[in-house]
């Protein structure tokens, strides 16, 4: 629907993204009673993320997966960012039957490309002040950031300095868990749990935020925040060709992929 109904979706289209706001908000309550808007104004325009939350406070802490439903200018966005609102969905289906041991709030960010990526004003960015303000014990964010591009060519996969490719594959047919340097244990405790329940290749990293992706997604308002995060991608411009391209589109993108996505985290969530 994101890519097919409602095509580019970027931040100067508020009337937009508006209603796939509303769009989400239906496709949730359809199995969750549970879901809200959290709206802020950003130049006198009002945006909306949408957040769905299932389980209670278990003493284990809060776990927030989130995904942006804006694309980039003239793009149609499957991959970038329509796969991660896909498995946002499919979760909250998941849950409805399996609910999570601890607390997880779905989370549903607008404004996380340019011009307001990684800024104070994105969704992400006010959810997660949100949530130290109140004092929420968040444990993990986990963003879903274009994660259904894979490919089998040698070659296809790049990086942003030469002496990675020394380390990593250079075929892009893995998942990435992208953690910040204090070698958090959430990126090995995530990779673990993909190898657990998933047949998919995956590679971890803990860097700065000064390489190049490390944090270009909403994971980013989160570490910003004080709190733990972690990015699943497939490396986005960095693998897919389409990437911010008219080119994005659903027939490039590997659901299987994305529903293996799924099943891990739901695994580190067990």
């Amino acid at each position: 629907r994101l890519t097919t109904n409602w095509g580019p979706r970027s931040n100067d289209n508020p009337e937009k993204l508006a209603k796939i706001a509303d769009d989400l908000v239906a496709s949730l309550r359809a199995t969750n009673s549970r879901v809200s808007l959290q709206s802020f104004f950003v130049g006198g325009i009002a945006f909306q993320s949408v957040l769905s939350e299932y389980g209670f406070d278990s003493g284990k802490g809060t776990v927030v997966i989130g995904a942006h439903y804006d694309s980039a200018s003239g793009s149609p966005g499957a991959d970038d960012n329509a796969t991660g609102v896909a498995a946002l969905l499919e979760l909250n289906s998941l849950f409805a039957d399996s609910p999570p041991p601890t607390k997880v709030i779905l989370a549903f960010y607008p404004l996380e490309e340019i011009p307001l990526s990684r800024t104070s004003d994105s969704g992400s960015f006010i959810h997660a002040s949100q949530l130290r303000q109140s004092k929420e014990p968040v444990r993990l964010m986990i963003s879903m950031e274009s994660i259904g591009y894979f490919s089998d060519t040698e070659g296809s996969q790049r990086y942003p300095l030469k002496p990675l490719s020394w380390v990593y594959p250079s075929v892009g047919k893995f998942l990435a868990v992208v953690g910040e340097a204090s070698l958090s244990p959430a990126t090995v405790d995530m990779k673990a749990a993909f190898t657990r329940a998933t047949e998919l290749p995956v590679e971890s990293i803990n860097a700065p935020h000064s390489l190049e992706g490390i944090s270009f997604s909403d994971h980013r308002s989160f570490w910003m925040n004080g709190f733990d995060a972690v990015m699943l991608t497939d490396t986005a411009m960095f693998r897919n060709p389409n990437y911010h391209r008219p080119s994005d589109l659903p027939e490039t993108v590997d659901p299987g992929k994305v529903a293996q996505v799924v099943d891990g985290v739901m695994e580190y969530l067990a």
